[in-house]
């Protein structure tokens, strides 16, 4: 038998937290989030530039 894998008699031990249950990982979703908002913007400025100055946005 292997020390230290029964515990000490009298000690339950530490249930772990499900952190994936409660929605993850909130700083990565806000990141993405943030991302994807930028890109968003830059996307309709762009479009909305070439429509001022007369452009094809195709070109």
């Amino acid at each position: 038998m292997r020390r230290g894998t029964q515990g000490s008699p009298g000690r339950r031990p530490v249930p772990r937290r499900r952190t994936a249950a409660r929605g993850g990982r909130p700083f990565a979703v806000s990141y993405v989030v943030s991302c994807m908002g930028d890109g968003i913007f830059y996307v309709v400025a762009a479009l909305y530039f070439t429509r001022i100055v007369g452009l094809d946005p195709v070109h």
